[in-house]
């Protein structure tokens, strides 16, 4: 879906017949706002990964069930009334408006004045972005419109109820983020307003004091983040754009915005129509991927209203779910591509351990630092008899179930005993790593094999499989890993690698980087995953590259970011502010789903594809592309992986007798 090349020439020609006639009728309120939008339609799930494909950098997306709704916030809708007046043999009908400015400010009076009858807990009486979320949740009109940075999300809200148009269409919105924040900017700093503040805190009670402002706004929007939000807006990727003028709609402030001082000479405003006869389709594609009621709405609510839809694509006909992404279609389109899916006994041939090998191995690496961890492995030891079984010992630690060794340890001991693990790993892992050759013979072979546009789907914590990959020229750091570092010097990543388990090199960041307890928030819009210096050093990059999100930290991360092998795995962080990491584990997972549906081949090497494995098995059985060929080498697990492919229909799924890493070259 190219973007007409005449775009901004019939935008220019709509202004100048605008200024040149602005009374006439189309150029009233949002009369001439579909002239500002770009609009496409998507007649299948291809086309919208092809439209997403064409959005560069960061966008933001909304969607609603019907396409000819315009962007109206909720106070929008509510003030508007209709007219008709007759005067004499003259008669008059249409639609105004009541104050914006002062019904809001009603609203937020009233609302704030009883919300502590029926809420154990309210926002401080100034923090005006948390209030108008909260009333925004509860279902008071309010300025806010809510946005979503996944695609996915937005399609969902489109697709979850039927339209009821004539011509049966919804929509998806989408909006450059990275232009309107730009924009936004401006236009303040030419009022006189300062630049908004990096930190998210300090950023958040700067745009408190934007909202207490009256009329004499700039007509801009702003994004907004509240200190305070629902925990659906954390499921939802969500967040609110606001509009500090009162007196103009948000349609009408997004035009203002888009011609002063000068028209945009590219869309930047988007809208995708989907044709109700594939919206069961889209549902369906969108359910394999995890995006449904209850994903988006945590509790009971959200459960039986995904019930529901199931139960309405049922009947109406299950389609094949196709999940992949719109860079995945891109890259792949009229070519083959192939998904390496790599676990423990790939990487053993690079000098690291299999599991029931790693308790051992920590032991020794336990005895031999006697750092501050070691005492808490060599207690597990002790307490277990051993660490042969290491995913037992863990799940313990974890669960504490009743009657095991763990049970009689306090809650906080338990969590110091994993803590030790978790640092353990990686620093047993970088002395392996620096005791190994450079350059791993079959990992180096496997680079020879991998082309650009394919995946590397792994379970190992190890860096083996990059290194040989960069030595290859396949792979960068700057997005090689599903998520991009903002490393403008570094070219881009050929091929991806992504880790479902964590990476040696990965530290994880909780609650933004903050420490303070006014500071916490369970919503942190970076990646949480950063990198030291000497990570990008193992890696072959220059001295001088730095992670930029380190310079933003208060405190150095310690906690790697690693999935332990435990038998019940969660992907998230429970923390006193919410899950922590959730979202930035889904996606990565959800990147894998799309690369196995959108492959031509899949080549499974060195994983077993244990039962205890569930979500990665589901994964791997439910997301392969049915008609790709499945080539598995992992001993004396190949049989059973081809059978299990086989009873899911993949008739093409062989180990072909060859079982082992090496027998695959």
């Amino acid at each position: 879906m190219p973007i007409p090349p005449d775009w901004s020439k019939k935008l220019q020609s709509v202004l100048a017949d605008w200024k040149q006639r602005p009374n006439e009728e189309r150029y009233w309120g949002d009369g001439p706002f579909d002239s500002f939008v770009l609009v496409e339609r998507a007649s299948s799930w291809s086309d919208f990964l092809v439209w997403l494909s064409e959005l560069d950098g960061p966008w933001c997306f909304r969607g609603q069930r019907e396409a000819s709704w315009l962007l109206h916030t909720s106070l929008d809708r509510a003030v508007l009334r209709k007219y008709s007046r007759t005067r004499g043999n003259i008669h008059v009908s249409g639609y105004d408006h009541l104050d914006r400015e002062t019904e809001g400010r009603d609203l937020l009076f009233r609302f704030q004045q009883q919300a502590h009858h029926y809420l154990l807990h309210t926002p401080a009486r100034d923090d005006l972005s948390s209030w108008f979320a909260l009333m925004q949740h509860h279902g008071v009109p309010t300025r806010f419109l809510d946005w979503t940075l996944s695609p996915y999300v937005g399609m969902y809200f489109a697709l979850e109820e039927e339209s009821q148009g004539e011509n049966k269409c919804s929509a998806v919105w989408a909006i450059d983020l990275q232009w309107l924040e730009n924009r936004g900017q401006e236009l303040l700093q030419e009022k006189g307003v300062a630049e908004f503040p990096t930190d998210a805190c300090l950023r958040a009670e700067y745009i408190n004091s934007l909202l207490s402002q009256s009329k004499d706004g700039e007509a801009a929007i702003i994004k907004v983040e509240p200190l305070e939000t629902a925990e659906r807006m954390s499921a939802q990727q969500g967040f609110f754009l606001c509009k500090l003028f009162h007196i103009a709609s948000f349609n009408q402030t997004l035009m203002r915005m888009m011609i002063k001082p000068e028209a945009v000479e590219r869309p930047v405003v988007r809208k995708l129509e989907i044709e109700g006869a594939h919206r069961i389709e889209f549902l369906q594609n969108l359910r394999a991927m995890n995006i449904h009621r209850a994903s988006l709405f945590p509790g009971i609510d959200g459960f039986g209203y995904s019930l529901k839809l199931d139960l309405e694509i049922k009947v109406k006909g299950e389609v094949e779910p196709r999940t992949l992404t719109a860079k995945t279609q891109a890259r792949n389109v009229g070519g083959s591509m192939t998904t390496y899916i790599l676990g423990a006994g790939a990487s053993r041939h690079a000098g690291y351990p299999l599991t029931y090998e790693l308790g051992l191995l920590l032991r020794e690496w336990a005895i031999r630092t006697n750092s501050t961890w070691s005492g808490f492995i060599q207690e597990a030891f002790e307490l277990y008899g051993g660490l042969e079984n290491l995913e037992r010992v863990l799940t313990d630690l974890y669960e504490r179930p009743e009657g095991s060794p763990a049970s009689k340890l306090s809650r906080m001991h338990c969590g110091n005993m994993i803590g030790a693990f978790n640092v353990a790993i990686p620093e047993l892992f970088n002395e392996l790593g620096q005791n190994a050759s450079t350059s791993h013979d079959l990992y180096a072979a496997l680079a020879t094999r991998i082309q650009p546009g394919d995946a590397v789907v792994t379970f190992n914590y190890d860096l083996a499989c990059e290194r040989a990959l960069r030595n290859a020229g396949l792979w960068e750091v700057s997005d090689g890993y599903g998520f991009d570092l903002g490393l403008e010097s570094i070219p881009r990543s050929k091929v991806k690698l992504l880790k479902l388990h964590g990476s040696t090199n990965w530290m994880g960041v909780l609650f933004g980087g903050n420490t303070g307890f006014s500071q916490a928030s369970s919503v942190y819009d970076k990646r949480p995953a950063v990198f030291g210096k000497r990570n990008f050093t193992f890696l072959g990059y220059r001295d001088d590259i730095r992670d930029p999100l380190t310079a933003t930290l208060t405190s150095t991360p310690g906690n790697p970011a690693l999935i332990l092998p435990t038998l019940h795995k969660t992907f998230f962080h429970q923390t006193t502010f919410g899950r922590e990491w959730e979202r930035f584990w889904d996606e990565i997972w959800q990147q894998a789903g799309e690369a196995l549906h959108a492959s031509t081949k899949v080549v499974i090497v060195g994983y077993s594809m244990p039962v205890a494995d569930e979500r990665a098995r589901d994964l791997i059985l439910k997301c392969t592309n049915p008609k790709a060929q499945v080539a598995v080498f992992s001993g004396s697990a190949s049989k059973s992986i081809c059978q299990d492919f086989q009873s899911r229909g993949h008739k093409t799924a062989t180990s072909e007798g060859r079982r082992h890493f090496e027998d695959f070259f």
